[in-house]
C-alpha cells in the first residue's frame, strides 16, 4: 500500500510527460496548416492551410522564379497573374492587409531580386488588425528572426487539437492536390472569360445574401496605422528599386453602403497624399452587376480581367493632384442605388447612415417648412432650429402625401435621440385601395441613445402616401434628421 502511494506521483508525472509530447507529435504529424511539412501541392479537404506562410517559403526555395509580386486579401485569388506579366506570383491570402504585406515583403526581399509590387487595397484595411493572425493558425506570418522563429513553432506544435485534426489522423479527410501555392497549372490553362448573360434567379441570390462585414463595428478604426504601414511599404519598394501599384478592389453594393464611407474617403485621402492608387471601390455599374460576383465581397474572374486591364492602360488613377474631385465623383454615384432595377419584388433594405445622399433630390424633409405630411393626435412636434422635440402618447403616426419619383427607388434617411429601446415603422400601400397593415410594414429596433439609419425602398410605396410610426413608446424624443431621397 505504501509502495503504491509512492509510485502514485511518479505514475502522475509520467502521464503528464506523455500527454505533454503527445500534443507536438499529433500536431506535427497532422498538420492541417502544412508548416511543418512545408507542402506546396496538397492540402487535407475541408482545411485552411497557412497560405500567407507556405508562399513566402515558396518563393524563398524559389528566389529567381517571379520578379512581380501581386499581393492582396481572397479577392485576389481569381486575378490571373500572368496578364501582368509572365514572371509575376500571385501572393494571395485570406484576409491579406498591408500590416502582413509589410511582414512578409521584408523577409522577401532577402532572397528574391524584385521589379514590382502590386497590391491590393481592402475596404477593410482601416479596422482589421494585422497583429491578430499573430493568434491566427491558419494566417500567422513568416517569422522574421530566430525568434519569432522559436515562437512560431511553439505556437503550432502546443496548440489545440481540433476536431479536424482527428479527422486527418483516423483518415477521413484525405490530402489532396491544390493549386493554391504552386499556381503554374492553373494559370497555364486560363481562359479569358466574359461577363456572363444575366441570370435572374443568380441576381436574386445574390441581393438575398448578406452584406459581407468581415468584423466590422464603425468603431475601432486604424486609418492612420495602415497609413503608416503603406508608407513603409514604398519606403521598402523605393529603397530597392521596386515598381509600387496600388489598386482599391471593387465590392459588391450591399457591403458598400453598409460600411461607413465618410471613414473610406478619409483614409483615401491620406493613401492619395503619398502615393497614387487606382480606385474601383464605387458604386459604378459593376458594383450593381450580380454576374461580376461570387458573393457580396468577392468579383469574379472577368471584372478581375477587367480591373488588370485597366490599371495597365493607366484608367483610374489617382493621386493628390485629383484625389478631392474624385470624391466628389464617387458620391455622385448614389444615383446608381436609386435607379437599380432589383430582381426582387418589394426590395427594402436598410444600410449605413454614413454615405452622402446629396446627389440625390430631397423629396420631402420634416424641417421644411412646405413638408406636407399629416399626423395624428398621438404626437406633439415641435422645431427648435436644426432639431425637433418629438412628444408622443400611444401610438403616434403621421402619413407623408403622395409622391411620385423618376427613381424605382427611394431612400428614407433617419437620425434620432432615444431615451429608451423603441420601435421604427413605416407602413406602406401597393394600390390605393389597400389599408395600411402589418402585412405591408417593416420595423427597425433601436436602442436608447442616438440612433440612425438609411432605409433603401421602392419608391412606388411613396404613391398612396407613406405612413410613418417614428417611435413606438410614449415620450420625448430628439428628430435631428427625417428625410427622404430620390431622383424626380
Amino acid at each position: 500500500m505504501n509502495i503504491s502511494k509512492k509510485r502514485y506521483p511518479l505514475i502522475l508525472i509520467i502521464v503528464a510527460l506523455l500527454l505533454t509530447l503527445s500534443l507536438p507529435i499529433l500536431n506535427y504529424i497532422s498538420d492541417p496548416w502544412r508548416v511543418f511539412h512545408k507542402d506546396y501541392g496538397h492540402a487535407y479537404k475541408g482545411t485552411g492551410a497557412n497560405l500567407s506562410y507556405l508562399k513566402v517559403a515558396y518563393l524563398q526555395e524559389h528566389p529567381k522564379k517571379y520578379d512581380t509580386l501581386l499581393f492582396g486579401s481572397s479577392r485576389n485569388f481569381v486575378i490571373n497573374e500572368a496578364a501582368v506579366s509572365n514572371k509575376s506570383y500571385n501572393m494571395a491570402y485570406t484576409f491579406g492587409v498591408a500590416g502582413t504585406h509589410l511582414h512578409n515583403l521584408k523577409t522577401i526581399i532577402k532572397s528574391v531580386k524584385l521589379k514590382s509590387v502590386w497590391i491590393g487595397i481592402n475596404d477593410f484595411e482601416i479596422w482589421k488588425d494585422p497583429n491578430d493572425f499573430y493568434t491566427d493558425l491558419q494566417r500567422r506570418p513568416y517569422p522574421l528572426d530566430f525568434y519569432e522563429l522559436i515562437s512560431f513553432y511553439k505556437f503550432y506544435l502546443l496548440a489545440n487539437i481540433r476536431h479536424e485534426q482527428v479527422e486527418i489522423l483516423t483518415g477521413k479527410r484525405p490530402l489532396e492536390k491544390s493549386g493554391r501555392i504552386i499556381r503554374d497549372e492553373r494559370v497555364k490553362n486560363y481562359k479569358k472569360a466574359k461577363v456572363p448573360t444575366y441570370n435572374k434567379k443568380r441576381a436574386t441570390e445574390l441581393n438575398k445574401m448578406a452584406a459581407l462585414l468581415l468584423q466590422y463595428n464603425d468603431k475601432d478604426y486604424r486609418i492612420d496605422k495602415t497609413i503608416e504601414e503603406i508608407q513603409e511599404i514604398k519606403k521598402l519598394c523605393d529603397n530597392n528599386n521596386i515598381e509600387l501599384k496600388l489598386f482599391y478592389y471593387p465590392i459588391f453594393y450591399k457591403t458598400y453602403i453598409y460600411y461607413n464611407q465618410y471613414k473610406i474617403e478619409e483614409f483615401k485621402r491620406k493613401l492619395a497624399h503619398i502615393t497614387g492608387f487606382y480606385d474601383f471601390y464605387e458604386l459604378s455599374a459593376d458594383a450593381f452587376n450580380e454576374m461580376n460576383w461570387y458573393d457580396t465581397g468577392h468579383f469574379l474572374q472577368p471584372l478581375a480581367d477587367k480591373i488588370i486591364g485597366e490599371i495597365k492602360a493607366n484608367k483610374h488613377y489617382i493621386d493628390s493632384s485629383n484625389i478631392e474631385q474624385h470624391l466628389i465623383d464617387v458620391r455622385k454615384l448614389i444615383v446608381n442605388l436609386a435607379q437599380k432595377q432589383f430582381p426582387i419584388n418589394n426590395f427594402i433594405l436598410r444600410f449605413s447612415y454614413s454615405i452622402d445622399l446629396n446627389a440625390l433630390d430631397k423629396v420631402f424633409d420634416i424641417f421644411d417648412k412646405n413638408a406636407k405630411y399629416k399626423a395624428n393626435n398621438q404626437m406633439q412636434i415641435v422645431k427648435k432650429g436644426n432639431k425637433i422635440t418629438l412628444t408622443t402618447k400611444d401610438d403616434p403616426n403621421f402619413i407623408v402625401e403622395p409622391l411620385t419619383l423618376k427613381s424605382p427607388n427611394a431612400i428614407l434617411s433617419l437620425k434620432i435621440e432615444s431615451p429608451h429601446k423603441t420601435l421604427f415603422k413605416i407602413f406602406y400601400k401597393t394600390k390605393a385601395s389597400d389599408k395600411y397593415g402589418e402585412h405591408h410594414a417593416l420595423g427597425v429596433y433601436m436602442r436608447a441613445g442616438e440612433y440612425k439609419f438609411n432605409l433603401l425602398l421602392p419608391s412606388k410605396y411613396l404613391q398612396y402616401g407613406l405612413r410613418i410610426d417614428p417611435v413606438s413608446n410614449s415620450g420625448s424624443y430628439t428628430i435631428n434628421k427625417l428625410a427622404i431621397y430620390g431622383i424626380q
